[in-house]
């Protein structure tokens, strides 16, 4: 009964943690959303909350905690009036960064030269192609494909610049340094 009692206590403590990791996640996401407005939303846009999509890496509770500060900024940037694609954006947008954060969680053992590119990559493609189908449709009253591939390459490029010219090199120094063990290593 006292061992029983102990993995209770033990789950419930792992589950206020993941709990925690997550909501701070989506803090940081939304505050730098909240700090960069003009670069979060619109047609060029350079997310630099989006470097945390690579934070399922280290933790599952980075999958929810992007997922959290997605909608949250979304909501904040309908509610400013910087986020052009509106309501949709809460959805479809933050369903984006759920599966390529969930997706950067599955990849993450594959890796070339000690980095996770494949996982990096997931943010990416998938932010580019359905933000980037968002603002065509809003900015053209019929889906036009040339529109499309515009918006996808400026998501896309924005996207690059947070995954992979900020995001990566910080994974590899929280890697190299010891810190991602000693700060994810008590959340799950």
């Amino acid at each position: 009964t006292t061992l029983r009692k102990d993995i209770r206590i033990m789950t419930k403590t792992v589950s206020a943690r993941r709990l925690a990791a997550a909501g701070l996640i989506g803090a940081a996401y939304l505050a730098l959303c909240a700090a960069f407005p003009a670069l979060s939303f619109g047609q060029i846009q350079v997310r630099f909350a989006e470097v945390f999509t690579l934070l399922p890496l280290f933790t599952p509770a980075g999958i929810w905690g992007v997922t959290i500060g997605c909608a949250l900024s979304n909501i904040y940037g309908l509610a400013l009036g910087t986020n052009i694609i509106g309501i949709w954006d809460i959805f479809l947008g933050t369903g984006a960064t759920f599966v390529a954060a969930v997706l950067t969680y599955k990849f993450r053992d594959i890796q070339f030269r000690g980095l996770p590119i494949l996982s990096a990559l997931m943010p990416v493609l998938l932010n580019a192609l359905v933000v980037g189908g968002e603002l065509t449709m809003v900015m053209s009253p019929t889906f036009d494909l040339r529109i499309f591939w515009l918006n996808f390459g400026s998501v896309g490029l924005g996207e690059f610049i947070a995954c992979f010219v900020i995001g990566l090199p910080l994974y590899r120094y929280l890697q190299s340094s010891g810190l991602a063990f000693r700060v994810f290593s008590n959340i799950d």
